[in-house]
């Protein structure tokens, strides 16, 4: 083959490992005009040439780079039934691989992070075809030819031959049948509809109903006179399978979460029943992953090796029973729970980084037998040094109230100023699950959140109101809760999994922060801090889904253990203010005052204004840079002063304009 390395024509043969396609072609323009040692393709590459060379191990640009981000366009609704139907397909074949759900967007750009000896570049392309979290994100253009989606998962360039080979074939033929036979139902139905008349369409112009429709009560005709049976709702196991494969990041949920909140109605093909049937806290936390590294770029959390508590003495058990896929999949082993019975009891088992695994020959039952591990005592546990104590939300996205909050935070044992952060963020913020329930608000609230630290956290200070200073579920509520312990140096990270409540799981649908503390031997104490919970302790979540079917379910009653005392279910200031209202009641010792008329409530003091100390402490930096110097304590107490006098403020800036 004739290539061009650093501007010079060479003759090469396929097996040199330098040789390169010369694809995409917006990449090879951009190389082309360097000085790099790097071999492109000369001419033109015919698609079946292509494929030889992609057979024969020839890369193209793109090869081994990473994806970045993506960059999706306008959604079509419209091709929606379609894409599913290439997804069915698709995941049958490829796994979880291909990602539990599917979307259809106008146009698709992709940023990549190529290698290159020089250094690292990035680079943004169009493409048909991305995985983004969980989301197969495709164009029309690949619902049309699915040999468009190989490049999206798979980049070695035999491997990606073969899939293009088996996406052009039966694939692509039983899924253009099935969406051809879609399409012509479809025209066939248009035919049979009468015309729309000229006061329809102004109707529909305006978003009113066509007003034929509201005068006329005779129902529609049908072709037939058999009553058609409501459609069942059928369970994906391909999708199901996902829920206890191995994860290895926790992504952003704000982008593709359209038909989640409706796919839990449906009856999962794996998870478990379990009894007791809800366990308290530290037990009631199963992680899945635990990571510790944010990602901006990405938007996702990467995992870390750590090392999980061990599971001392005995506190209770539980039992689990449901079934698993075929494959490696991740067991729901409590925090401070090991595993003492299998069944299957051939089956393969082996540790990982935060849990267990399993991999089964064929899917079926399966039954867990748990012991759970007496509690560590976590009111004398100090901070561990695991590092996980780097900011990843800056000041100026955060509310002033919260800035005040930290610096107001007095010194206290970690395990109290957790739970004091999480209490703070529980009363102060709501659990709204909008965005889960309606894609347009998940849509807006990722263009909202666009551009900055940490696009959850943006989301939710997005939805403030007179009465909160922000609301979402527990993807937002605890990663500010997490940034928030990283502030006062606990080491902190974020967790996704189960919750042990209600009897039955299977989607690792809850997300809640470790913190990692450690005994006085140094042992890791890993303490649950959740503010997505209710007063008494309890998570809040989307509707549950159905519980999984489990053959000869044993109904054996179980006693859970009970909760340790440091476990703090009921927020601080809800307890201070029962002390005051029975000290301001008269009563002492339990007893009620000797008056029985009600007293009635003083008047609350009206709130001092507190002075804005994100913007004094842009201030303080602005003038340490302008005068070369650091502000002392008694120069940043009167701008402190000067903030909550409006007349102060304006002297300030009179001064400061004379000095400058």
């Amino acid at each position: 083959m004739v290539a061009i390395q650093a501007g010079e024509r060479r003759l090469l043969s396929l097996d040199s490992p330098d040789l390169r396609l010369a694809e995409p072609l917006a990449v090879a323009d951009g190389l082309a005009q360097t000085e790099l040692d790097r071999l492109m393709l000369l001419t033109e590459v015919a698609p079946s040439l292509r494929h030889h060379l992609l057979a024969a191990g020839v890369a193209d640009l793109l090869s081994g780079a990473t994806v970045v981000a993506v960059e999706p366009g306008v959604r079509l609704p419209d091709l929606t039934p379609d894409a599913e139907e290439l997804h069915v397909h698709l995941a049958r074949g490829l796994g979880p691989r291909v990602g539990r759900r599917v979307d259809v967007r106008e146009r698709l750009s992709a940023t990549y992070l190529l290698d290159l000896p020089t250094g690292e570049m990035h680079v943004t392309v169009e493409v048909d075809a991305a995985v983004h979290g969980e989301t197969l994100l495709v164009t029309a253009a690949a619902i049309a030819e699915p040999a468009l989606i190989a490049a999206a998962l798979e980049t070695e360039p035999r491997r990606h031959a073969r899939l293009v080979e088996w996406l052009s074939g039966d694939l692509h033929d039983k899924a253009s049948n099935k969406i051809a036979k879609r399409q012509s139902e479809a025209v066939r139905e248009a035919e049979t509809q009468p015309s729309e008349g000229w006061l329809s369409q102004v109707w529909r112009l305006f978003g009113r109903k066509d007003a034929t429709t509201s005068t006329d009560k005779t129902p529609a005709p049908t072709t037939s006179r058999t009553k058609k049976k409501p459609a069942k709702r059928a369970t994906d196991p391909h999708r199901d399978a996902s829920m206890f494969r191995p994860q290895h990041e926790i992504g952003s949920q704000l982008e593709g979460s359209e038909g989640w909140v409706e796919a839990r109605a449906k009856r999962p093909a794996f998870g478990f029943r379990f009894a007791p049937d809800s366990l308290p806290s530290p037990w009631l936390y199963a992680p899945k992953v635990v990571a510790t590294e944010f990602d901006r770029r990405s938007q996702s959390w990467q995992p870390t090796p750590l090392q999980r508590p061990e599971s001392r003495g005995n506190a209770g058990s539980v039992r689990l029973q449901g079934a698993l896929p075929a494959g490696d999949s991740v067991m729901p082993i409590p925090l401070y729970g090991r595993l003492t019975g299998f069944t299957p009891a051939d089956a393969s088992r082996f540790p990982t980084a935060v849990g267990s695994m399993v991999r089964l020959d064929k899917g079926g039952a399966v039954t867990m037998d748990i012991v759970l591990g007496v509690a560590p005592d976590a009111l004398a546990a100090q901070v561990s040094s695991v590092g996980a104590t780097r900011s990843f939300v800056p000041d100026r996205e955060l509310p002033e109230e919260v800035l005040a909050f930290m610096e107001d935070l007095q010194p206290a044992p970690p395990l109290s100023t957790a739970q004091t952060i999480r209490d703070f963020v529980r009363r102060r913020y709501r659990y709204d699950p909008t965005y889960l329930e309606d894609p347009a608000v998940a849509r807006w609230l990722a263009r909202v959140a666009r551009g900055r630290a940490h696009a959850h956290v943006a989301a939710l200070h997005a939805a403030a109101d007179g009465e909160h200073l922000g609301a979402g579920v527990c993807h937002e509520l605890n990663s500010l809760t997490c940034e928030l312990l990283r502030r006062a140096s606990i080491p902190a990270g974020i967790a996704t999994g189960w919750v042990f409540t209600g009897g039955g799981l299977s989607e690792p649908d809850h997300l809640w922060v470790n913190a990692f503390l450690e005994g006085p031997r140094g042992e890791p104490i890993w303490v649950p801090i959740d503010a997505s919970t209710t007063v008494r302790g309890r998570p809040l979540r989307v509707a549950r889904r159905p519980q999984v079917r489990a053959k000869k379910w044993a109904t054996e009653r179980r006693t859970p253990p009970k909760q340790p005392k440091w476990v703090s279910s009921e927020p601080a200031r809800r307890t201070e203010r029962r002390t005051e209202q029975r000290t301001a009641g008269g009563q002492v010792g339990g007893q009620r005052s000797s008056s029985s008329k009600r007293q009635r409530r003083a008047p609350c003091a009206k709130k001092e204004r507190r002075p804005p100390r994100a913007e004094l402490r842009r201030l303080v930096h602005y003038l340490e840079r302008r005068t070369g110097r650091r502000v002392t304590v008694e120069e940043k107490r009167e701008l402190e002063a000067a903030l909550q006098d409006p007349r102060g403020m304006v002297e300030l800036l009179e001064r400061l304009r004379g000095k400058a």
